[in-house]
């Protein structure tokens, strides 16, 4: 599937998995939609989980009922479950924050706009994931935004995982107007898998599954569909669906981040070969700043990466690292000033997944740091020309991600190819993306891992390295944003 971030706006996304559950119901009579609630767990308080939402759906316009959780991203923008809204209208939805209960307290906000994932699948529920807007503020002192997970974080199996919501103290209990929280583990895919074989469903990578698998002791439903599931505070998945809901056996499913991989294969280089090359940090809680995406000098001041990284994150959420081989360590680290994403970066389809990050201060030259050069608007790459891909990464696809600046050779392959390749999985790389890779044997591959980073032809840049799907698998190439189509606003804006 196409990468999408949840951090989305993210996140507006930066990618969360979400957890899925099925068979949504609609309570005519009541005029409530029918999500099942969390079963089990203990009741909380909205001062533990600030970011929590209540989303209130009404039938006639006059009497609203909380129907599906949120979680609040920023001072307008709640993360939900595309599910709860299909098909609705937005009047028919609102928004309480900061309230313990369901449905009284807070503050109740009329939503602008919803934004389903345009790929969202209603029988499968693939990309089930979806923005609401608020007509005003959301955030105040006791209503604060969640962190999301980055491109790269990873939940281990069997680790604690956090679910949020309204429900039930037991399977057979009513509904309790309190906010619960219930700890499930995460459960590793093919375990869920296995689980859910014999009833002819099948998670996708781009979920998550939760629960226990030893004694019943809970479980999040979709009665907080659309709810957030953390992992050490951070919001790795939104409910999505799950089978038989108060049944130990079955996992509760979630839409999983999108995790970005790092380059695969290839042989360590320096930073004098590529002294254009800059690691991107990131950081969810402005103390800690990771390598999380790549990106290339092309000026003094400016650093050339792709839009998907950035969505929706402060500029103080992003560092730039120039002049060092390593990914976390040396070299001289800059403030990032301005962010500036592509006018028609579309997110879903990650067209025009180009950015330019502007520095505080200038970049001091030196033989490990110097600008690179880009394509022109005419400029052509041949089929099969070798192209190079520059980033941190792996040695092999079973290793772990090493500190040390990788590069790795791969070729151009031309666009009807490459959407041959794709077409079985549903993708359209479209003429304003790149393909690369081997598709004779496996030698390695340019990954999401150094999103952002540059591919090069000649010492020119000509793409910049945005998606790709089975990324260690040689059969699908690499994508990226062809910069000959970006040359202009480049230029303009750098």
């Amino acid at each position: 599937m196409l990468p999408y971030i949840i951090k989305q706006y993210l996140l507006e996304m930066r990618t969360l998995p979400l957890v899925i559950l099925l068979a949504v119901g609609i309570a005519a009579v009541t005029g409530q939609k029918d999500f099942n609630v969390i079963v089990g767990g203990v009741e909380t308080v909205i001062d533990n989980h600030p970011y929590t939402a209540a989303l209130l759906y009404t039938a006639d316009l006059a009497f609203y009922t909380q129907s599906c959780v949120g979680a609040v991203l920023n001072s307008r923008a709640v993360l939900s479950a595309a599910h709860c809204f299909y098909g609705d209208d937005t009047l028919l939805w609102r928004i309480r924050v900061g309230s313990n209960y369901a449905n009284s307290g807070g503050i109740v906000h009329i939503t602008s706009r919803i934004i389903n994932h345009p790929d969202f699948n209603t029988f499968y529920y693939y990309n089930d994931i979806a923005l609401l807007h608020s007509a005003s503020v959301l955030t105040s002192n006791n209503v604060r935004p969640a962190s999301i997970a980055g491109p790269n974080y990873i939940v281990p199996d069997t680790q604690p995982l956090l679910a949020v919501g309204w429900g039930k103290s037991s399977a057979n209990a009513t509904a309790s107007e309190r906010i619960r929280q219930i700890q499930v583990n995460y459960i590793n895919m093919n375990t869920c898998r296995n689980i859910y074989v014999i009833l002819a469903m099948y998670p996708t990578t781009d979920m998550m599954c939760s629960g226990w698998l030893d004694t019943y002791r809970g479980k999040e439903c979709q009665g907080e569909a659309g709810g957030p599931v953390l992992h050490n505070n951070v919001i790795v998945g939104v409910t999505s669906w799950g089978q038989q809901c108060v049944l130990n056996h079955y996992p509760g499913i979630s839409t999983r981040n999108k995790v970005i991989h790092p380059i695969v294969g290839g042989v360590e280089t320096s930073i004098e070969s590529h002294p254009y090359t800059a690691s991107l940090l990131y950081s969810a809680d402005l103390a800690a700043y990771v390598q999380t995406c790549v990106g290339a000098v092309l000026n003094s001041r400016t650093v050339l990466s792709a839009a998907h990284c950035f969505i929706g994150d402060a500029t103080y959420a992003w560092r730039i690292r120039l002049g060092s081989d390593f990914a976390n360590s040396g070299g001289t680290v800059y403030t990032t000033f301005r962010i500036m994403n592509h006018p028609d970066f579309n997110p879903f389809y990650y067209e025009a997944d180009v950015s330019l990050l502007q520095s505080a201060s200038t970049f001091l030259y030196s033989d490990r740091v110097r600008p690179a050069a880009i394509a022109g608007p005419n400029y052509n790459v041949g089929d099969n020309q070798p192209l190079l891909a520059v980033g941190w990464g792996k040695s092999s696809a079973n290793a772990t991600v090493t500190e040390r600046l990788r590069q790795i050779q791969v070729n151009h392959i031309n666009l009807a190819t490459c959407r041959n390749i794709y077409w079985a999985l549903s993708m359209y790389p479209s003429e304003v993306m790149l393909c690369s890779g081997w598709l004779d044997t496996y030698r390695g591959k340019e990954c999401q891992g150094t999103t952002g980073g540059p591919l090069l032809h000649n010492n020119v840049i000509v793409g910049v390295t945005s998606w790709g799907e089975q990324c260690v698998l040689n059969q699908y190439p690499g994508i990226s944003a062809r910069i000959s189509n970006y040359t202009s606003w480049i230029q303009a804006n750098a």
